[in-house]
């Protein structure tokens, strides 16, 4: 049996299974990306057009009736709102974009490769609150003292965006921090050295193998997209002027 999901990719990538690996792999690409980029834009039509379902749900609600046929004929008989019973998911003011972007590692801009660019361009031109991953356990391959580097390049750059740290794989970080052969101890660095312990402040410490700070990053991250929506939502509904003259601009979300 498949889940919902897998059929889902299946339907986008029917007739690619027989492709050259270098072929699957572009195809995979391109239409799984044509394929949320368009649902995105149906979802944020419906949005504007004031409805408060998925098509899906929808769908399933207003014309096949179900996915309880039962409760739905109870309600029926009883005179009560079915979609009162409707999870508060399936509604469109829950939506969500996430990104997982890549990666950056300790360089110019210049010399970036382009999926280092295209992370610069998300935080750049979108309007993005910043879930920050940080591995302090020398597994990942950038230096504890480089990712601290990056990291305040990157949260000076982008002061303005809404922020939550969350330092990963915090059961494998010993009561002596990681140090690169390649690097020295900076005892005079006194927040250097509390990076390479537990992180920037404020952090959230998570592991999945434990499952530490799991609940309370699950809340946080509620939390964090709940904020920027209403920051969204503040900023798109403020008049602004164009040509000499102000327009009202309504929230796309």
């Amino acid at each position: 049996m498949t889940t919902n999901l897998v059929e889902c990719i299946n339907s986008v990538l029917k007739g690619a299974g027989n492709l050259p690996v270098l072929a699957l792999v572009r195809a995979t690409y391109y239409r799984l990306n044509e394929f949320f980029m368009r649902k995105s834009a149906e979802t944020h039509e419906r949005k504007r057009a004031g409805f408060t379902y998925f098509v899906f749900a929808q769908l399933r609600i207003e014309v096949e009736r179900i996915p309880c046929r039962h409760v739905i004929a109870c309600c029926a008989n009883q005179r009560i709102d079915c979609q009162l019973y409707v999870h508060d998911v399936y509604k469109m003011t829950e939506v969500r974009k996430v990104t997982d972007t890549p990666g950056l590692l300790k360089r110019q801009d210049e010399d970036r490769n382009n999926l280092e660019k295209l992370t610069l361009a998300v935080l750049s031109h979108l309007p993005t609150a910043v879930l920050y991953v940080h591995d302090l356990s020398g597994e990942c391959g950038t230096s504890p003292s480089d990712q601290f580097s990056i990291y305040k390049e990157i949260k000076e750059r982008f002061s303005g965006h809404l922020w939550l740290d969350v330092v990963s794989k915090f059961d494998l970080l010993k009561p002596s921090p990681v140090v690169y052969a390649t690097e020295k101890p900076s005892p005079t660095e006194f927040e250097l050295e509390k990076y390479r312990k537990s992180g920037p402040d404020g952090a959230i410490h998570v592991s999945v193998k434990t499952q530490q700070g799991l609940n309370e990053l699950k809340k946080k991250v509620h939390e964090l997209l709940c904020l920027q929506m209403a920051k969204i939502k503040h900023t798109m509904e403020q008049p602004r002027e164009v040509r000499g003259t102000t327009q009202s601009v309504t929230a796309n979300l």
